[in-house]
This record gives C-alpha cells, structure tokens and sequence, in this order.
C-alpha cells in the first residue's frame, strides 16, 4: 500500500478514535449524566478529533504541496555538492582564459549587432570547449556519476534546468521521461531515496502530532469544558480562512491581468490607437536580443471581429 494511502488511513482511525475518546471521556466527568456538561458531549468529541487530526492534516497539505519541490531542491544541493570540485575547476578556467575573456569585451563594447552576434557564438563555443576539457580532466571518484550529473546541471543554460529536472523524477518513478542519458539516471538515483525520507518522515511527523493533540485534548475534557464555543471558532476560523483565499485569488488574478496588461501596452510603447483600430494581428517577435524576428503587429480588430462573429454564431444555434 501507497505510504499516502497508508497514511491517511491512520488518521482517519485516529479521528474516529478520538470523536470516541473525548465522547467517553465527557460522559464519565460527571456522574449526573449529561445534564452536568457545559456543551453535548458530541461537542467534546469534535473537539479531540480537530486537534488530532488539524495539525497533522496541515503536514499532508504541506507534504503534498511541497513536497515535490522539496525533493528537487535536495537533489540539487546533493549533485552541486558531489561535484563541487569539478565546478570549481571550471569557472577557474572560464576566469582565466583569455580568449574567452576578449569575446567577452568584444560583445559588451560593441554596437554592431552582427559583431556582438558573432561574439556571443564565440562565447558559447569556448565555454563548451573548456567544459569538454573539464569533463575529460575530471578525477575518477566512486560519486562520479552524480558529479557529473551536478556538473551538466550548471553549465546547461538555465531554461533546460527544469526539464533535466523533471526528465530524472520520471526515469526515478517509473515515468516517460522526454530523455534519457547517463547524467539522468545518475540524477534519478538520488530521487528515490530522498523522496522516500521526505516522505516517511512528514509521515511521522503527523502520526506523532495526531497522537499528542489526542493525549493533550483528552487532558481538557472536563464537566464544565466549553467545547463547543471551541468548536465552533474552530469552524468559523476555517471558513474565514476559505473566503479569505477566494478573496485574495480574486485579487491575484485582476493583479495578474493589470500587470500584464501594462506590460504588454509598454512594450508596443502605448500605441493605443493601433491596438484598438489595428486591423492586423501578427505577434511575432524575438525573445532573446540575438534572435532574428519580427516586430510585430498588435492590431485587435480581427480578435473582436472573430469573438463576435463567435458569439453570433453561438446565439443562432441557440435560438
């Protein structure tokens, strides 16, 4: 069985022991029946099964949500860490060499975009060329497949990153990985193992919370314990909290739509006339300065023009 699964499966006997426990429990604190209890003595139960399994369902939700990018950062640190020594060696020579140094120089005080073009290739070979050398140089080590791993990781461009990233946590799990490669499942090797101690150790880290809200909670339930003004703050603290993330994913969202708004008018330096009156649409541009690409055309016409004629359409299959 799944540890998640198995997992689960704990608190909710853990809950439902504990409605029990707190149930019992407020019945024999006093000896006139419930008549001697401050709230129901359902109310009593409520009250040790929420802080039983509260704190320990926040560690799910904590485990669940970043527990994935938890594990990644940890194998980045282990591969950075195995090849510490390679990388080292390699911005050494990066530092000392001349002939990259000069390309360098050559793409930051030139204004010609070809000649800073040809620089940047110029820069881009020699940086591969000393990391081939690097690669060759590098001792023999029982870690060296993850030194490697960790040594590939840092020079790839930074847009690459995620996807070896996630191409190793789908080779370690049985996944499709888009690719496979000696750095991969050596970067996939250290996936299972820390998932595994991340994983049974929020575990347990909840199993013990559920077991010590029970024993503390069971500690409150007396004849006289208001245990349902506690529970029902409780709930209306959970409520709070849900409109309070509906109200701020509300606000996130015209936040979103309002910068990026203003991004894009700023970077067709708030040609609004042509935006609202355009009647051409070509958003082809360059990502990066040394790609060759269009300027483009941002014309909305044809976008209105095709969601009413939509909505048109819509409206007569309707009627």
């Amino acid at each position: 069985m799944p540890v998640n699964a198995l997992l689960l499966l704990m608190m909710l006997v853990l809950i439902s022991a504990a409605f029990y426990v707190g149930r019992s429990r407020a019945l024999q604190s006093t000896g006139k029946g419930r008549t001697g209890l401050h709230s129901l003595p359902n109310y009593h139960g409520y009250f040790v099964a929420l802080w039983t399994g509260g704190p320990a369902l926040v560690i799910m939700i904590i485990l669940a949500a970043f527990g994935p990018t938890m594990t990644a950062g940890l194998v980045e640190t282990r591969m950075s860490a195995a090849s510490a020594q390679i990388i080292n060696d390699y911005e050494t020579r990066l530092a000392e060499d001349t002939v990259l140094t000069a390309a360098i120089r050559t793409r930051d005080a030139s204004t010609d975009a070809s000649a800073v073009a040809q620089a940047r290739s110029s820069i881009d070979d020699r940086r591969t060329e000393i990391a081939n050398d690097v690669r060759q140089s590098a001792p023999d080590t029982g870690s060296m497949p993850v030194a490697m791993a960790g040594f590939e990781y840092h020079v790839m461009p930074p847009e690459r990153r995620a996807l070896f990233i996630q191409d190793a946590r789908a080779q370690a799990f049985n996944g499709q990985p888009s690719q496979t490669s000696p750095d991969i499942d050596a970067a996939a090797s250290l996936f299972r193992p820390i998932d595994r101690a991340i994983r049974f150790g929020g575990s347990a880290l909840a199993v013990l919370l559920a077991i010590a809200g029970l024993v503390w909670s069971r500690s409150r339930v007396k004849a006289g314990f208001r245990a349902r003004n506690r529970v029902e703050a409780a709930f209306m603290g959970f409520l709070m909290l849900c409109s309070g993330i509906a109200i701020m994913t509300t606000i996130g969202i015209i936040a979103s739509l309002l910068f990026e708004s203003l991004r894009f008018f700023d970077a067709i330096n708030w040609r609004l006339d042509e935006f609202l009156f355009g009647t051409h649409w070509s958003p082809q541009t360059a990502i990066r300065e040394d790609q060759v690409g269009q300027s483009g055309a941002f014309g909305a016409v044809p976008l209105f023009a095709g969601t009413f004629m939509i909505t048109a359409i819509a409206i007569l299959v309707a009627g």
